[in-house]
Formats: structure tokens, C-alpha cells, sequence
């Protein structure tokens, strides 16, 4: 459950803002070989414990004791289904899973790098370059009333506000935020009231 609903988080912004149907099909067809890496195993797992506990429970194991039947006789076939799937995982984990986890990084990367507004859902915190950014209204590609809090160093935090932004890729495909009529706060954690302010156009 843990996996699936960070699953859930990574590609909600892909359908909170209406993405194609087949990329998000792709990207999960990518994401599945690590939920089966995890899931397998604690399944199987899980199974074998909760069998076992409910035989002893119910007395089950007390009666096959009292037929003669060795303990082998009952457990051989969980421990052959286990050889197997152990087997095919260390393949799996091996070969198959992180060629899946470079294809989802590579797609989602270049999804992003053509649509980063994708990225952006308002009224909601977001992580973008290690800054937390909240968006309060998305209109016509532009982010209205954007605030953004990053914590430069152990000394000082930056909040920094605009009224507008947009986003662009440069050469190096990377993501910029071009932030419009604002005010840069740079707060003393310290002294939280020795706040230096900036006000700018762009930025």
C-alpha cells in the first residue's frame, strides 16, 4: 500500500492536469516490475505464515504428526514454490527491474522537459529543485500568485512571492521558473524578526 500511494503521488500531477491516457499507461506498465519486486516476497511470505499459523490454531498440524507424516511431507511443496520464485526474482530484480526503472525516469523526465506545467497543481505544495512551491491558480500557461520557501543554509531560510511566473527549458534541459513582480524575504532562523526584504520585476 505504502508503494502504491507513492506511486500515486509521483504521477498525480500527470492526471490532475488531463495527460494522455498512454503515457500514463507507459508509466505505470514501467513502475509495475517494482511493485512485483516488493510484493512477491512479502507476500509469499505473509501466505506462509498465516497458513502455518492457522494450522496449528485449528489443531491441523497435531493430526498429520499423528498420521506419521514427516514434517517435509508438508511444507516440500512451499518450499519448491519458493526455490522457483526465488530464482526468477534474482533474474527479475536483476535484469528486468532496472532496465523498467530507466525507461519510467526517461520518459517522465522528457514528459516533464515538454510539459513542465504538468508539474504544477494549484493550491498544492510541490517539490521542485530542492524548494517547496505553492501555486495558487494555474490560467493560460501562467502560475498566479506563486510563493516558494527554500531553506539556502542552516542560517536563513528565502521565501520568495511573485504574482506571476512562467516556465521554460533552456539548452541543458533544465527547468526554469520566471517569476514576476515579487518580493524575496531572506529570514534569520536565529533571529526570525531580522528579515532582509527585496523587491523585484523578474526574477
Amino acid at each position: 500500500l505504502f508503494l502504491l500511494n507513492s506511486i500515486y503521488q509521483l504521477i498525480k500531477p500527470l492526471l490532475s492536469n488531463q495527460t494522455s491516457f498512454i503515457i500514463i499507461i507507459r508509466l505505470f506498465l514501467f513502475l509495475f516490475p517494482s511493485v512485483i519486486s516488493l510484493s512477491v516476497p512479502i507476500t509469499m511470505l505473509l501466505v506462509t505464515l498465516l497458513t502455518f499459523s492457522s494450522m496449528k490454531e485449528f489443531g491441523e498440524i497435531t493430526i498429520i504428526n499423528t498420521l506419521g507424516l514427516k514434517r517435509f511431507d508438508y511444507t516440500k511443496t512451499i518450499i519448491f514454490l519458493s526455490l522457483i520464485v526465488s530464482v526468477f526474482l534474482v533474474y527479475f530484480n536483476g535484469y528486468i527491474a532496472p532496465i523498467s526503472q530507466k525507461n519510467f525516469k526517461l520518459l517522465y523526465k522528457n514528459f516533464l522537459l515538454s510539459s513542465p506545467m504538468v508539474k504544477f497543481i494549484p493550491k498544492t505544495f510541490i517539490n521542485f529543485a530542492n524548494k517547496k512551491i505553492y501555486v495558487n491558480n494555474i490560467k493560460d500557461g501562467i502560475l498566479k500568485n506563486v510563493y516558494i520557501y527554500n531553506p539556502t543554509n542552516d542560517s536563513s531560510t528565502q521565501i520568495i512571492s511573485a504574482k506571476t511566473a512562467s516556465i521554460e527549458v533552456n539548452m541543458e534541459d533544465d527547468i526554469i521558473l520566471n517569476l514576476n513582480n515579487g518580493r524575496l524575504s531572506v529570514i534569520d532562523k536565529q533571529i526570525p524578526h531580522n528579515t532582509t526584504q527585496m523587491l523585484f520585476n523578474k526574477y
